[in-house]
């Protein structure tokens, strides 16, 4: 085998992809029987104690990838991501007594390197005198250990390896790691260079000797059977006519009538810069396209790793909102804070990915659980190394970028906004007490001027109309309540003469049948004279003489009457009731 040279330090994720190369003397090209791998042991624990694995190879000869390219330039060709150009040529299993230690690869020595059978390789060969082949070695799972890029080397560089004896042997190319599984398409962001960590198996065809000379050919062939295989050999994996009568241990990548349920949430990243950046505008530098697209990469690269522990996959991150504030900084020992020249960068993030539960066939798969929130796994998932974090967004920024002035990340989740919903600045949590007031800058854009205008006297005269109508409103419930107050007054005014009247009336009533109803009886009145009185009142000092009216004739009881008066009306009724009360008792 060929063996890459020791690595002290080695980094991972799901997979690789990278491309072999012949020697320029070859004239055959080596045969590749099997990849010896490394995996992070560790993670075996968060997927029940095994690793499913895959290798695949380009159907074409070649780069997998434009060799001139970077993360701006249109590529001629990229295969990335589209398994339909790519031939499965391994597949199986790996568990942890599966994993050995080997002395060659890596410095530090543990048990996790692992040599795919050759029974389970399809071998495939490399194109002669030079030629290319590439190669996709992937987990289903976070966990293929590689490397980053010795010392001054570049994508489709040469990997130092251990080459033994053979002067043609194969040459082994700087590669990309990939953050997810499959790999994904379209989305140059997602990889970074990375070179593959472990051993080439391969054979190449040796020269026989020299043959001898026959004159005459034999009769028939020779009993005895050839000793070597024939020269390639090739394996398929056909699916059978039948399916078995065992479920397969390890399920597809994506079984027909999965359960799978997208899970959303949100994401806030502050990077903090040693200084603010301005344009010749006096206003903060924008980040780029590649600068955002560098950034939701990394953070997929991080989270990846633990979503596919809980079942999620085809992680995906979207930037939807980048701001820059200014910061403070407080004086060690002082309770101030003094305003400074630095300034951190807020990138408002969608993370999606797929939940995909281990089933049996006939079997509904699990619902998420309830803590499933793919922010916090990004936020523990940065928390956890930080530093390496900055690092790694680093490596994918451009020379000239911001980002590279990066000294340290705070990161939240956050709720994510709904789906199909307009993309949104999201904020983070409010704090638990209030924060210093911040002055903000509201500035417009050359070209939105106008507009802006526009929308600011819209909203004055908005304003102004509903205070005109509150005002309106507020006048017509006050006339109609004082209107209401005065309709109430005039009914018990009314009411209050009504009583009055009637009370007048009742008084009327009594005195009218009181005195049409009385009954004068002759009496001798107990004075000093004895006297006998049958008309008239009698002459007592208590009795006043009654008035006398105009052209009046005495009635039948002395008294005279005023002919204006109506016949049925007595004088009396002119009197006091309380001189008449005193009459009748005196007269009963």
């Amino acid at each position: 085998p060929l063996s890459t040279s020791p690595i002290t330090q080695t980094t991972g994720s799901f997979g690789i992809v990278f491309a072999i190369e012949s020697d320029a003397a070859d004239g055959v090209g080596p045969l590749i029987t099997s990849f010896g791998i490394h995996v992070d042991s560790g993670s075996m624990q968060s997927t029940n104690g095994k690793f499913a694995y895959e290798v695949y190879a380009l159907k074409q000869a070649g780069y997998y990838a434009d060799t001139n390219r970077n993360f701006t330039s249109t590529l001629v060709f990229d295969y990335r991501g589209e398994l339909d150009q790519w031939n499965l040529i391994a597949e199986g299993q790996i568990l942890e007594t599966d994993l050995t230690t080997d002395v060659k690869t890596l410095s530090v020595q543990q048990a996790d390197y692992f040599a795919i059978p050759f029974e389970n390789f399809q071998p495939t060969r490399i194109p002669p005198n030079g030629g290319q082949q590439s190669f996709y070695v992937t987990l289903k799972a976070n966990g293929l250990q590689y490397a980053d890029p010795s010392s001054g080397l570049a994508l489709n560089d040469v990997v130092s390896v251990t080459r033994g004896d053979d002067l043609f042997a194969p040459k082994i190319l700087v590669g990309e790691g990939t953050i997810s599984y499959p790999f994904p398409a379209n989305s140059p962001f997602l990889y970074i260079t990375r070179q593959f960590v472990g051993k080439l198996y391969y054979e190449t065809d040796c020269p026989s000797q020299q043959p001898s000379m026959s004159m005459v050919p034999s009769t028939s062939p020779t009993v005895v059977e050839s000793y070597s295989p024939s020269e390639s050999p090739t394996l398929s994996f056909p699916p059978s006519a039948v399916p078995t009568s065992m479920d397969s241990e390890v399920p597809s990548s994506a079984p027909s009538a999965a359960y799978v349920e997208e899970v959303r949430s949100g994401l806030v990243l502050s990077l903090g810069l040693d200084e603010c950046t301005y344009d010749e505008n006096g206003k903060p530098t924008e980040l780029s396209e590649e600068e955002k697209s560098g950034v939701a990469a990394t953070v997929q690269e991080t989270a990846a790793a633990d979503a596919a522990a809980k079942d999620v996959t085809n992680v995906q991150v979207e930037v939807t909102g980048v701001g820059v504030v200014g910061c403070r900084r407080r004086l060690s020992g002082d309770d101030r804070r003094l305003p400074t020249a630095s300034s951190a960068i807020d990138f408002s993030m969608v993370i999606t990915g797929e939940y995909r539960p281990i089933r049996r066939p006939g079997s509904s798969g699990p619902p998420p659980p309830a803590s499933m929130d793919l922010g916090a796994i990004a936020e523990d998932s940065i928390n956890r190394d930080p530093d390496k974090f900055v690092k790694d967004l680093q490596a994918r920024a451009p020379a000239d970028s911001a980002l590279n002035q990066a000294a340290g990340v705070e990161v939240q989740a956050v709720e994510a906004p709904p789906k199909g919903a307009p993309a949104v600045m999201l904020t983070r949590r409010p704090t638990l007490s209030p924060t210093e007031p911040v002055v903000a800058m509201i500035t417009i854009e050359e070209g939105e001027e106008k507009s802006s205008v526009l929308l600011i006297c819209i909203v004055i005269v908005g304003g102004t109309i509903v205070l005109l109508l509150a005002f309106l409103l507020f006048r017509h419930a006050e006339r109609k309540a004082a209107k209401k107050r005065r309709k109430k007054l005039e009914r018990a005014r009314s009411e209050k003469e009504s009583d009055a009247l009637a009370k007048l009336e009742n008084d009327k009533n009594a005195w009218q049948l009181a005195y049409n109803g009385s009954d004068i009886k002759q009496v001798v009145h107990p004075g000093a004279h004895n006297m006998r009185y049958s008309d008239g009142a009698p002459p007592h000092h208590q009795y006043p003489p009654p008035p006398m009216y105009h052209n009046g004739a005495p009635n039948q009881y002395g008294y005279q009457q005023d002919p204006l008066m109506h016949p049925n009306q007595s004088a009396y009724h002119h009197h006091p009731s309380s001189i008449l009360d005193g009459y009748d008792t005196q007269m009963e």
